[in-house]
């Protein structure tokens, strides 16, 4: 059997933050903000980060190849 590939990420629940002075917070000083999942928003920001990795490889080959092309033409 072919061992699983990709992230692993597990579920976590996210009782509040500490942010007595919010409005949001309640008697315990404890701020949660409805909707906000915790593993969607990491793999998000990995996806964010590879992506912008990707683009800046991008344009290093693409001013290299730019680079050599115009020392051929000169």
């Amino acid at each position: 059997m072919e061992p699983a590939r990709g992230p692993r990420v597990a579920a976590v629940p996210v009782i509040g933050v500490n942010m007595a002075n919010n409005p949001r917070a309640g008697t315990d000083a404890l701020a949660t903000w409805p909707g906000v999942k915790l593993t969607e928003e990491l793999v998000e920001t990995r996806r964010a980060v590879n992506a912008d990795k990707a683009n800046l490889a991008v344009l290093s080959v693409e001013r290299g190849m730019n680079g050599t092309l115009l020392e051929s033409k000169s």
